[in-house]
């Protein structure tokens, strides 16, 4: 072979160059981040308002068979307030919206509770027993002096007004005049024809729910004939 012989390029037009490969193609990429829609959240709700009561007495104090009225100013209130009473002999006798009237049928005390909405508030009303009107007056009366005399309770003593049982005691007199609980005076004899003793006497009206007890003093005037 010819040393100057070199191969020629092909000029063979059935031999197509092969297309080169991408082989770094770039591939779509993937949103791994995306915005998720927010959801919707329900509107917060109002704290429901809270009951608050307080009570207040016009008197806390009366005397029986009389009335006071008992206040409660309530905030946020549900419905009715209720009254009641921890004794009977102090009565809540009526309700008008959020006053009660009570009155006292005897001499004691009660507490008064409030209620609305599961909240109570209360106050003490105390009720004082009436002064006794009990009237005692001692009158003149005769014995006589050669015989026992029992003298009526009626004939020795002008009472009016008593309040409950009345009874009497002997306070002073001479020895031989005595007076029994049920307010018979007995005179026994031998007492000085002409004189007059004096007899001093408690009596005391026992009273009853409404009306105290209460001593009075009469002096009996006793004439020996």
């Amino acid at each position: 072979l010819d040393s100057n012989y070199s191969e020629k390029p092909s000029t063979d037009p059935t031999r197509a160059t092969e297309p080169t490969e991408t082989t770094n193609a770039t591939e779509p990429t993937e949103t791994t981040n995306a915005v998720q829609p927010a959801e919707a959240t329900e509107p917060t709700k109002a704290p429901a308002p809270v009951t608050s009561l307080s009570v207040k007495a016009v008197k806390n104090t009366i005397y029986a068979g009389k009335t006071t009225k008992v206040t409660a100013a309530v905030k946020n209130a549900v419905g009715n307030t209720v009254f009641k009473s921890d004794n009977s002999s102090v009565e809540v006798v009526k309700v008008k919206g959020n006053t009660a009237e009570i009155k006292g049928k005897s001499g004691g005390s009660a507490k008064i509770t409030a209620t609305n909405n599961g909240v109570s508030a209360s106050v003490r009303i105390t009720v004082k027993k009436n002064k006794n009107t009990i009237k005692v007056k001692g009158l003149t009366v005769r014995a006589k002096a050669k015989a026992k005399t029992v003298i009526k309770k009626t004939k020795a003593f002008s009472i009016r007004s008593a309040q409950g049982e009345v009874t009497f005691k002997k306070l002073s007199g001479d020895k031989k005049i005595t007076v029994s609980k049920s307010g018979s005076i007995v005179v026994k004899k031998g007492l000085k024809k002409g004189e007059t003793y004096k007899l001093k006497v408690s009596v005391t009206a026992k009273g009853n729910k409404i009306y105290s007890s209460l001593e009075e003093k009469a002096t009996i005037n006793i004439l020996i004939v």
